[in-house]
């Protein structure tokens, strides 16, 4: 009985261990403030296109024009990470281009010229590629962080990794519609996206100054990363001795 409780102990100090980190903090932020955005668009993106008097299918075809570049370059952004790229630097990237795109979705209310059709979708494109970036910068980031603070490279790390990522998912799209709505009632689209911006802003000067002030190690090639196959741990050999009767 002491040595489950014992077991349970050490499992609850390991992941607050791994939670309370700059980097996995960055980085869940990170991964919030995607799903935000996204949350936010479904919810308020319709009322703000009205003005263009859109038929269903052009309507239809905007909403996805975000999702249809998050997935055509996210194996893009997965092949730089697997080829040495630094994650906290794509992740930089991503914020930079998400926070050009709602500078001018709307747009915001101190640039001098009105929504045009082509601005906005212009805007997801460019926030597509960010949103991209973000994703799978923070996932791969937070791995390579994990195991570099001497986490074992074994699902159990990979898992609490996986969990972390999907509430930060979950939170950030129960936020994003939430506040999208709120904001389009009592500010309309183009303050909301002001609100959203100023989120992005803080996130990416948060995220440049862990990038200037955080402590960082070099991945050696000699130590274990979460890009190497899991091997299998050989099985022993049982030996049978027999005796005759």
């Amino acid at each position: 009985m002491e040595t489950g409780q014992g077991e349970r102990h050490s499992g609850s100090r390991n992941f607050v261990k791994f939670l309370f980190d700059g980097g996995i903090l960055s980085y869940t932020f990170s991964i919030i403030t995607c799903l935000l955005f996204i949350g936010f668009n479904s919810a308020t993106l319709e009322p703000h296109l009205r003005q263009f008097n859109l038929t269903p299918v052009i309507l239809g075809v905007i909403f996805v024009i975000t999702g249809a570049i998050y997935a055509v370059t996210t194996p893009i952004w997965g092949k730089i990470c697997d080829i040495g790229g630094n994650p906290l630097f794509i992740n930089v990237i991503g914020s930079v281009l998400t926070c050009v795109g709602l500078l001018f979705i709307g747009p915001v209310p101190f640039l001098p010229f009105h929504a045009s059709l082509w601005t906005v979708i212009g805007s997801l494109v460019v926030i597509g590629f960010g949103l991209s970036a973000k994703l799978v910068s923070s996932f791969v980031g937070a791995l390579q962080n994990t195991i570099l603070r001497g986490f074992p490279d074994n699902l159990a790390t990979y898992g609490m990794v996986s969990a972390l990522f999907s509430t930060s998912c979950s939170t950030g799209a129960f936020i994003g519609p939430s506040l999208g709505g709120l904001l389009l009632d009592t500010t309309g689209y183009r303050m909301g996206t002001v609100v959203i911006f100023s989120f992005e802003a803080a996130f990416l000067i948060l995220l440049l100054l862990y990038m200037c002030f955080g402590s960082f190690k070099k991945i050696d090639s000699k130590e274990p990363c979460e890009r190497e196959p899991l091997l299998p741990r050989p099985v022993a050999r049982r030996s049978y001795s027999y005796s005759s009767v």
